[in-house]
């Protein structure tokens, strides 16, 4: 069986405030007021206080929310900064493919949206859905890290050494990447010591080889 990386608890001093952050930007149907979001069936968040933990926080996280193409990206960016958010880089185009931007959400967490095409095919979706969302861990040891995550039977995908590690999945459920923290930290627009250290984010697995369902406690990142 496949571990998968089935919801993410998103630390908020306003969790009603997160919640209707999220649902105008990703245009989703309103939930309940304590309900989790599922953001249209590649993963689930949920948001209050993260279980506690032992630590420093020690990684960058963040999410990276795929579309189809560029008039999407821009389409959630601009709904992120109608709704409060930090625009971090503005949606462009990528060196060697691609079209991306990033925001910081009011409660803190990171966001980047992006699309592996450089040109519109339509007019944009709405509401527009993922094509998939990686949590990208930034990691200052990435062997640690993929040792790690492989002892608790995550099973690498596509693995470039120290450059890129992200593990296999089953919908529904978010992809799980490793990043230099460094690199991740130049991709988004921010400085490798800012993220969420302070603020750790719960990653959560229902299929862990190692036990039930439980929060996955890697000691080189915010999990």
């Amino acid at each position: 069986m496949i571990t998968t990386l089935d919801k993410v608890d998103l630390p908020s001093a306003s969790p009603e405030r997160a919640r209707a952050f999220y649902t105008a930007v990703f245009g989703l149907a309103p939930a309940q007021d304590d309900a989790p979001l599922d953001l249209y069936g590649a993963g689930i968040l949920s948001f209050g206080s993260p279980p506690a933990r032992t630590g420093a926080c020690r990684a960058l996280v963040v999410a990276n929310y795929l579309v189809p193409q560029p008039l999407d990206v821009t389409g959630i960016l601009d709904a992120a900064s109608a709704a409060g958010a930090e625009a971090l880089k503005p949606g462009k185009k990528g060196f060697f493919g691609g079209f991306s931007g990033s925001f910081r959400s009011p409660d803190g967490s990171i966001w980047k949206v992006a699309s592996a095409h450089k040109k519109d095919t339509g007019s944009p979706s709405s509401p527009t859905r993922p094509t998939e969302i990686v949590i990208i861990l930034g990691v200052t040891d990435m062997a640690a890290s993929g040792t790690f995550y492989e002892s608790h039977g995550f099973t690498a995908d596509r693995d470039y050494g120290t450059k890129f590690v992200d593990f296999t999945f089953t919908s529904p459920s978010f992809r799980l990447g490793l990043m230099p923290l460094k690199a991740l930290a130049k991709d988004v627009g921010v400085d490798p010591g800012d993220g969420q250290r302070g603020s750790p984010i719960a990653l959560v697995s229902n299929s862990l080889q190692h036990g039930d369902r439980s929060t996955i406690e890697d000691p080189d990142s915010v999990v």
